[in-house]
């Protein structure tokens, strides 16, 4: 894995997550390490929501979401 700096990071089933944000709209999340997949952020007509379409990421989805929404409400 590249030397990251990660923008959150957090721990969930005893395993270590990490997400960076390369770009705006785009946070690329590690599990142990490995980049899993992308979550998107999307806004629309004043409400954010996060979609992924990486199947690898689905067992973990909800709670890299709600990590998210703290995340970045805490920028708000």
């Amino acid at each position: 894995m590249k030397d990251l700096e990660f923008n959150h990071e957090f721990e969930m089933d005893c395993m270590h997550i990490c997400i960076d944000i390369p770009k705006k709209k785009c946070n690329q999340v590690y599990i142990e390490g490995e980049l899993l997949g992308t979550v998107w952020q999307c806004r629309k007509q004043g409400i954010t929501s996060f979609i992924s379409g990486d199947y690898q990421l689905d067992p973990y989805l909800d709670r890299i979401i709600s990590e998210l929404n703290i995340f970045y409400g805490a920028l708000v």
